[in-house]
């Protein structure tokens, strides 16, 4: 799941999670009538809730994993069978796991056998049919006032997640008086409807949303605009719907007077303290569970090559405030030559082969915990960046220097939403969503972003 919410997606994914919650809680009652059946023994009410917790637990993090929760891609039916088999064989890890931790978990094959045949079969027909009724019931009708680069940039996302019902009605243009009202298409097929009253217009199609293109030569009268939205239909502009329903913002598009009018940016003073001790209270919460982890890579290091255990580069940070970042070596020297810093190759023949491993895991990262404490860094922001290639990057894009305006993070969107950044254009990239973040931060965009790390770090996803 993401944070963003295309419209009436949030309330998709809560009838999701509901209805695995059922699926996967409500066969522990079958399983414990088979168990039962031939002694006729009872079982405690309390027991009985525990075990269903458990395994409803088990399920959503096995359903979490297999990315089940990520609505916002495709999910054909075959799909979706393909990925409930795989979060079963999870689950079945994960009882393992639970019996051998706590023995009083364990409730005989007998009883599992039952509970994952019927909670199998349930979720499978639950999920196909769950999403048969999204694709059928919920349609979002959406109009384009205007036509231009930033129209055909929203019209190109629209198509991209038809799956999630929106549907293109067309092109609205306001005749003004000049030429009356009539439908015709365009050169791309899509349909154009010239009129001269909004309300009939959004009456006939069943409008749900207007998004209104600054590329458009003929405006819609302000008028016609507050009485759509009075009849309930959303109005708003192609930066904003774009932001929206892709997760992050059209840099290459962006107007600064868009962004000092636009919602977002502003946070209470409060807020960031609480974020500041949440990076120290989770920064030696991380490191204890990860100091077994630090040792063994440690002791690998050591053992695969020569070369300090540690390496510190320069970085930039919060306003543009240097500071050595600690990371483990990876390399057989570090990533910075006569030359400078270079871009990473996917198959970089620097690489250890332990550092292969640590890379892939992002366990190369953990030293970083050290700057979270000394506060250089935050848990959750953008990557920081070597001074040379902010230089360069500032010179490409001008908004590449507000993602100083929010100090860097161990991880961040951009890290969990696309693959590494080997380039100036994959940087471009990275810094659509990093603007994303910094607009709409929250504390819960932060526990979000932090689930979806795990899942990076478990997988290696997007590591070079």
């Amino acid at each position: 799941m993401r944070l963003f919410t295309p419209k009436a997606l949030g309330r998709r994914w809560a009838v999701l999670v509901c209805g695995d919650v059922l699926a996967a809680t409500l066969p522990v009652i079958v399983g414990f009538a088979v168990i039962t059946a031939p002694t006729r023994a009872t079982l405690t009410q309390n027991r009985v809730l525990l075990d269903a917790a458990l395994l409803g637990l088990f399920w959503i993090t096995a359903f979490y994993l297999q990315d089940l929760y990520m609505i916002e891609r495709p999910w054909p039916p075959l799909r979706i069978t393909v990925s409930v088999f795989a979060a079963a064989v999870t689950v079945c890890v994960l009882i393992g796991v639970g019996a051998l931790a706590l023995p009083v978990l364990n409730l005989g094959r007998r009883f599992y056998v039952a509970y994952l045949s019927v909670s199998l079969t349930a979720l499978c027909i639950w999920r196909s049919a769950i999403y048969q009724f999204f694709s059928r019931r919920i349609k979002i009708r959406v109009m384009i006032a205007g036509n231009g680069t930033r129209s055909n940039l929203v019209v190109e996302q629209l198509r991209r997640y038809e799956h999630l019902g929106y549907t293109l009605l067309g092109f609205a243009e306001w005749s003004n008086g000049a030429q009356p009202a009539a439908t015709g298409r365009n050169g791309n097929g899509d349909t154009v409807h010239v009129v001269q009253s909004l309300e009939s217009l959004a009456a006939k199609n069943g409008l749900d949303s207007l998004v209104i293109s600054d590329d458009d030569q003929h405006p819609f009268p302000v008028r016609e605009l507050l009485r759509l939205r009075v009849k309930g239909v959303e109005v708003l502009d192609c930066d904003s719907f774009y932001e929206r329903i892709v997760g992050k913002l059209p840099v290459s598009l962006l107007r600064e007077s868009w962004l000092i009018s636009a919602p977002g940016f502003l946070h209470p003073s409060w807020h960031q303290h609480i974020k500041r001790i949440i990076d120290v209270l989770g920064a030696l919460a991380l490191l204890v569970l990860a100091m077994p982890v630090m040792l063994i890579t440690a002791i690998a290091i050591k053992l695969d090559s020569r070369g300090p255990l540690f390496y510190t580069q320069k970085r930039v940070g919060k306003d543009g405030r240097r500071f050595n970042v600690y990371k483990f070596r990876s390399m057989n020297h570090d990533g910075t030559g006569q030359n400078g810093a270079i871009w990473t190759a996917g198959a970089d023949p620097r690489v250890t082969r332990v550092g292969r491993i640590i890379r892939r895991h992002r366990i190369d990262e953990l030293p970083q915990l050290f700057n979270v404490l000394r506060g250089d860094m935050s848990l959750v922001g953008p990557r920081p960046q070597h001074p040379e290639w902010v230089e360069t990057l500032c010179r490409e894009d001008p908004f590449y220097e507000w993602r100083h305006f929010v100090p860097p993070g161990l991880t961040g969107w951009a890290q969990v939403s696309y693959p590494y950044g080997a380039s100036v254009n994959d940087h471009r990239e990275m810094l659509c969503y990093d603007l994303y973040y910094i607009k709409n931060w929250s504390l819960a965009f932060d526990t979000q972003i932090i689930l979806q790390t795990f899942k990076v770090v478990l997988f290696g996803r997007g590591a070079r």
